[in-house]
């Protein structure tokens, strides 16, 4: 053999083994970064299907809120299911009582196993959740307050106090009225709307003297919330009943006195009802409703089975008078009992008629020393008058564009109401991953 060939073959001895050994390291290489790969591959459409099927179970959330919310929910308790973008859920909802939240249990379901399950609890607000709530303002003119009961209990709430219910709440500024705790008190005020940077001063609570205002010195007794009070929250409702009413005669206490008890006293016990209440139940329809005289309710009319009553033009209420509200002349707490205000509710949506002068023609006129147990919303009227309205008391809740008043109105919110009718618009008030 030449000399050249067996260089060359001594050469290359020992190459091969290791080109081998190179193939057998790059297979492996490539075999460990395939598997990795394809995990990782899993690995991110398993986080994808697992952030996905939390979107299905919020979409079962908002399917029964909206199930809710259109009245197609009757009982306590409702199922039901779904897909939202390729996954599936399913959800049941239930309630303990018909006035409290709805706690929805929601799961949403993928590949790889994926599964993820939600609880939120859904609730309505009622429409009479304050003593007061007006949406441009409260002016009072001194010896004013807002303090609570429980007409249910019989108990009243010892306050001012920010654990008790007597709350004055407004869009626009709240003057309490003469300075000092003796001469005005509130269990607590809410100054709203006070996010926007035009409507957040601290001139918006007075005055300045009063603990109820001044958040250096009582800061328990006043909130500065910064979403707009929506005094409007049960305009849709009040509108349906409005709309189903079939005629709007008028009524007049004293058309209606009935010559047992006390000779000056009315009943109010309309016929005729309309139905199909949203929360159930039957309600009446008046043009006007004029309180001239002392009036009392039906003694089967109670807090569970109210009077509810709509009003197309005009509410008014004469001086002295008392209306569904025995015993309220001797001074809070009431004697033999304080009113349970859910018996009257009276809805209206009236506008406040063209002032004469410089008087504007309220659309619920409230006098001097008249007494009311009752809820009354009003969102786009003045409650009250310009002329002779001190000394008013509320037992229950007014909800209304403004008030003018006099000085020395009473609040006396009756705890009772947020049992009362709600809006029967449904949110998510907490929300959880279970």
């Amino acid at each position: 053999m030449s000399t050249a060939v067996r260089t060359i073959l001594g050469g290359e001895r020992g190459s091969v083994p290791l080109a081998l050994l190179v193939v057998i390291i790059m297979a492996g290489l490539t075999s460990m970064l395939y598997a990795r790969t394809t995990a990782e591959q899993r690995s991110v459409q398993r986080d994808g299907a697992f952030t996905t099927v939390v979107h299905a179970a919020e979409a079962g959330v908002e399917e029964a809120a909206f199930e809710l919310n259109s009245n197609l929910i009757v009982g306590d308790s409702a199922t039901g299911s779904g897909t939202a973008n390729g996954y599936d859920y399913t959800w049941s909802a239930t309630r303990a009582d018909e006035t409290g939240p709805w706690v929805v249990t929601s799961t949403g379901t993928g590949p790889n196993d994926a599964s993820r399950t939600v609880v939120a609890e859904l609730a309505d607000r009622p429409i009479f959740d304050t003593s007061l709530a007006t949406h441009l303002g409260v002016n009072f003119q001194g010896g004013n307050s807002a303090d609570s009961y429980s007409s249910a209990t019989q108990q009243r709430c010892p306050g001012p106090s920010p654990q008790c219910f007597g709350i004055v709440a407004s869009n626009g500024n709240i003057d309490m009225g003469s300075s000092g705790s003796g001469a005005n008190y509130a269990d607590r005020v809410h100054v709203h709307d006070w996010a926007n940077p035009d409507n957040n001063g601290p001139e918006r609570c007075g005055p300045s003297a009063s603990v109820y205002c001044d958040e250096n010195n009582d800061p328990q007794h006043r909130y500065n919330v910064d979403e707009p009070l929506d005094i409007g929250v049960g305009v849709p409702l009040v509108q349906d009943l409005l709309d189903g009413c079939s005629s709007f005669p008028s009524w007049t206490a004293s058309d209606n006195v009935t010559g047992t008890g006390d000779p000056a006293a009315a009943t109010l016990a309309p016929s005729d009802p309309e139905s199909d209440l949203r929360v159930g139940g039957d309600y009446y329809c008046f043009s006007e409703l004029l309180f001239d005289v002392k009036t009392e309710l039906p003694s089967s009319v109670t807090a569970d089975d109210g009077l509810v009553i709509v009003v197309r033009d005009r509410i008014k209420i004469d001086g002295h008078v008392e209306v569904n509200c025995t015993g309220c002349s001797s001074g809070f707490p009431a004697d033999p009992n304080m009113p349970a205000a859910r018996r009257l509710q009276i809805f209206t949506l009236a506008d406040d008629q063209p002032a004469q002068g410089n008087n504007v023609l309220a659309a619920v006129q409230v006098r001097q020393h008249a007494k009311l147990g009752a809820a009354v919303y009003a969102p786009n009227a003045s409650c009250g008058n310009q002329q002779s309205n001190a000394q008013v008391e509320i037992y229950g809740s007014l909800v209304c564009k403004t008030v003018l008043n006099q000085g020395g109105w009473q609040f006396h919110y009756d705890e009772d109401m947020a049992s009362g009718l709600r809006t029967g618009d449904y949110h998510v008030h907490s929300w959880r991953e279970e």
